[in-house]
């Protein structure tokens, strides 16, 4: 008979931290660290679900240059400079950026400078899980998708009730794949180690043991059970504030465009006679690395409209105040690779070969093809 699949996806779960831990996912099988890509979680599920690097899938990370034209209206573009001085404390300009996102049904805008939104537009976290453009473990098989961030609830309900709904599927012999979010945001809010975090995994862990429990006994010997994460994280140490005005003067068309994400300044020139200057800038900086063109072939974002000039942060590291929130977060993930915190997890309860097992983010979607088919 037909193997039936379950996979248990949890955003930000570290590898360091499950391995110090007497968990019930520890139990289920080996469990392997895999190393994610460059880039924040569009990028990553694109890794994960695809087998796609940036440079394959198009984009690179969320917010990026808008290609529509902006036509000027001298009123709107006052008014915004106007509450551009709100920057002076961001979190007040992260309040105002909610409510004009509401007003004007725009949603999330982050906490970009209101004088810069025209210039950006930004893609959906989720579209990879409903995209049938290329070929994903979504739209290759059959999988009943129980996703907590389309709930949209307070940080930490948006789980219970995507488990919820999951539960019901698994009893009902369907394959079934639950994303579990909240930890992410709880991170972010809290910091690894607080004593919300500690009580969250091991609300997670729960949730898994239940389910994966109540899978295999409908399932027996036909069960393939899936647990991983696309990242992990990093206690923050350090708010690092620029000021690329004071240097190259404001944004532009006619200029040069940048976009300040957490640990990621990315610049794109239109005035190449700024290259040599900002070049320089940007090779000065302490607490970080500009991507050569040997690491963005090794990250696979070789492609100039992601940045003419990638710049990232030393772990532990994050722009603020930048374009994302309103205050300086605890914890975050988007380093380079390389460091253990970044790591996340990858379970197969049926792996009897650690060898053959993904090492990376890349590699989980042919491994999970290999499952299911």
């Amino acid at each position: 008979m037909r193997k039936k699949v379950l996979i248990i996806f949890i955003d930000s779960l570290p590898y360091f931290i499950i391995k110090k831990r007497n968990l019930y996912i520890n139990d289920l099988g080996e469990v392997v660290p895999i190393s994610p890509g460059l880039g924040y979680s569009i990028n990553i599920y694109a890794e994960l679900f695809a087998g796609l690097s940036p440079d394959e899938i198009g984009f690179f990370n969320k917010w990026i240059p808008n290609t529509r034209v902006y036509e000027s209206n001298i009123f709107k573009d006052l008014f915004f400079n106007i509450l551009d001085y709100s920057r002076i404390s961001p979190l007040l300009s992260r309040i105002l950026h909610i409510i004009y996102g509401k007003l004007t049904k725009k949603g999330n805008i982050a906490n970009i400078p209101f004088s810069y939104l025209k210039y950006f537009q930004k893609k959906e976290n989720m579209d990879i899980f409903f995209t049938k453009k290329f070929p994903t473990i979504f739209n290759e098989f059959n999988l009943e998708l129980c996703l907590s961030p389309f709930f949209k609830k307070r940080i930490g309900e948006n789980d219970q009730k995507a488990y919820e709904m999951a539960l019901n599927h698994v009893k009902s012999g369907k394959n079934v794949f639950l994303m579990l979010g909240d930890l992410d945001g709880i991170s972010h809010i809290h910091g690894l180690e607080s004593e919300y975090y500690n009580s969250y995994i091991e609300k997670l862990d729960q949730m898994c043991s239940t389910i994966i429990e109540e899978f295999k006994k409908e399932n027996g010997d036909k069960s393939e059970i899936v647990v991983l994460s696309d990242h992990g994280m990093a206690n923050v140490n350090e708010g690092i504030k620029i000021n690329l005005e004071r240097n190259f003067g404001k944004i532009g068309w006619n200029s040069y465009l940048y976009f300040l994400d957490s640990t990621y300044l990315r610049i794109w020139l239109m005035d190449q006679s700024l290259a040599p200057d900002i070049e320089e800038f940007l090779k000065g900086l302490k607490n970080g690395i500009l991507l050569d063109d040997d690491l963005r072939n090794k990250y696979g974002i070789t492609n100039r409209k992601f940045g003419d000039y990638i710049f990232i942060l030393n772990e532990g590291k994050v722009f603020f105040p930048g374009f994302m929130g309103g205050r300086l977060v605890k914890a975050m993930h988007g380093y380079l690779p390389d460091f253990e915190s970044q790591k996340g997890i990858f379970i197969h309860s049926n792996l009897y070969n650690v060898d053959i097992a993904p090492k990376s983010c890349k590699e989980v979607y042919n491994y999970i093809r290999g499952i299911m088919k």
